[in-house]
């Protein structure tokens, strides 16, 4: 139980390296199959309260499993771990779906595929993480991989308010990233976990009083709300604990070249169990994400 002292031993470091890729890459998938367990509830469930009972469903087995494991947040430091969960899910799903809408769906997707460059460029001033060259273009290469699977451009008439909403939960999502890595080197991934579904909870709530469901009939009918508790555990709870661990092991910058593979998660999902088709270009747009993410994984263990 020597946490406080240094590992600077290359044996361990590595293979900690490696489970904070597969952490990532764990979480990308949790995020992936809750994203397909939810594409139905959208369609007649407020987004405000959907989100709200997700997350409260997730607070329902997080806070539990801290309390039973001995890792509630420090009261010293519940404040300052709590920071992601105002980013993600609060601000994050309160404008990306202000902005989602007024504005389509396929431009929402092709703006939030920004968020891995985004990262990648607010982690180096606020982290000192200076990306290399490899780094960089693994971006460029997953963001045209990520358009390509969505199989559209970006619609010319999209309102500007819905675009400068959607971008301003980019953004967060995006801080939520650099945040959170900033944070993990020195807590537990479920302490932290457990903050945020506080504050997350916080935001979502003032929401939901500025902006009341006109209806909350479409929530309680009894064979949505397994689905809703699913997903829920899925997005915010098991995907942010594996978040925050792998982050705990892995720089900003390359953890988010690993997020193009929601998409391509999402893709083989959503041909698998909702008999969606994948063209050509989608297909290549994925060989572009995968090859993008192992080559920056590859690139950042050579560096280290």
């Amino acid at each position: 139980m020597d946490q406080s002292s240094p590992k600077t031993c290359v044996p361990l470091h590595l293979p900690g390296r490696h489970l904070g890729y597969a952490g990532i890459s764990g979480a990308c998938l949790c995020v992936s199959v809750a994203t397909l367990l939810t594409k139905h509830l959208v369609e007649n469930v407020p987004p405000q309260a959907l989100v709200f009972l997700q997350l409260l469903a997730s607070a329902l087995v997080i806070w539990p499993a801290a309390a039973l494991t001995g890792r509630l947040p420090p009261r010293r430091t519940a404040l300052r771990l709590a920071l992601p969960g105002v980013l993600q899910p609060g601000l994050v799903y309160l404008f990306a779906f202000a902005g989602l809408a007024i504005t389509p769906a396929s431009v929402e997707s092709l703006l939030f595929a920004f968020e891995t460059v985004i990262v990648v460029l607010l982690a180096w001033p606020l982290l000192r993480e200076r990306p290399r060259a490899s780094t960089l273009v693994s971006m460029a290469l997953g963001t045209v991989g990520v358009i390509l699977i969505t199989g559209a451009a970006p619609d010319r008439t999209a309102p500007v308010v819905g675009v400068v909403l959607i971008l301003i939960g980019v953004l967060a999502a995006a801080l939520d990233t650099v945040a959170s890595r900033a944070l993990a080197l020195d807590a537990d991934p479920l302490a932290m976990a457990a903050a945020s579904h506080i504050a997350g909870l916080a935001i979502i709530a003032v929401a939901l009083m500025a902006w009341p469901v006109q209806s909350w009939d479409p929530v309680w009918r009894a064979a949505e709300l397994p689905t809703i508790a699913v997903s829920g555990i899925l997005l915010h709870g098991a995907a942010t604990i594996l978040f925050n661990y792998g982050l705990s092991h892995v720089e900003a910058g390359p953890a988010a070249a690993l997020f193009p593979s929601i998409s391509v998660f999402t893709g083989i999902g959503a041909y698998v169990f909702l008999g969606e088709r994948l063209n050509a270009s989608q297909l290549a747009g994925g060989a572009l994400v995968i090859g993008a993410a192992l080559v920056t994984a590859r690139q950042t263990e050579a560096k280290h």
